[in-house]
């Protein structure tokens, strides 16, 4: 499973300088914001089910199946800020980093027909371990059969990361909340 996010925003304002200062003062400071953000995770897992060994796709599983899953959560995380005024001064803030996290999760799936199934899932990760305070995601949905053995899974998500950690003497705190509709497809072979 992964995500990835690439988000930018720049902003200008106007500051009021008396004209015999507008020389020695900017009267204008521009702010340009870029953050790139990846959430990859890869794991194993164990499903528990009443037809797991007969079942050849989730939909004959049985009305209830469950799915345990450990593994490992990645994140990338890369920021730039640049601060430019009208008198040409300028300055490049930016930093990147790469975590690797363990990772608990499960899933529950109600099969309501033979084409339309009902699931959600739960995910811990970082436990503590290497500054990750707490991270966590939770996503319901629909999986519904369009033709075949191809489905799309429709679903809304909520992720969630709090992170502190100490960098060069300095404690950097990063407090990410995603949320919003989840769009799949399913390709069974």
């Amino acid at each position: 499973d992964g995500s990835y996010f690439n988000l930018s925003q720049d902003n200008t304002k106007s500051l009021s300088i008396p004209n015999c200062l507008c020389d020695i003062f900017p009267s204008e400071i521009t702010t340009d914001v870029k953050v790139q953000y990846g959430q990859f995770d890869l794991g194993v897992g164990y499903r528990a089910s009443e037809n797991t060994k007969q079942a050849t796709n989730e939909f004959e599983l049985g009305p209830l199946a469950f799915d345990a899953i450990v593994g490992i959560r990645i994140y990338a995380l890369r920021q730039e800020i640049d601060v430019s005024s009208n008198l040409g001064t300028s300055r490049n803030f930016e930093g990147s980093g790469t975590l690797v996290e363990p990772l608990v999760s499960g899933r529950l799936r109600w099969n309501l027909s033979p084409k339309l199934a009902g699931w959600v899932r739960g995910d811990l990760a970082g436990l503590g371990i290497g500054g990750t305070l707490m991270a966590a995601t939770f996503t319901g949905g629909l999986d519904w059969v369009v033709a075949g053995d191809t489905s799309l899974l429709l679903a809304y998500r909520f992720s969630s990361l709090q992170y502190n950690t100490d960098v060069g003497g300095e404690n950097l705190e990063l407090s990410l909340l995603f949320h919003g509709p989840y769009l799949g497809v399913v390709f069974r072979f």
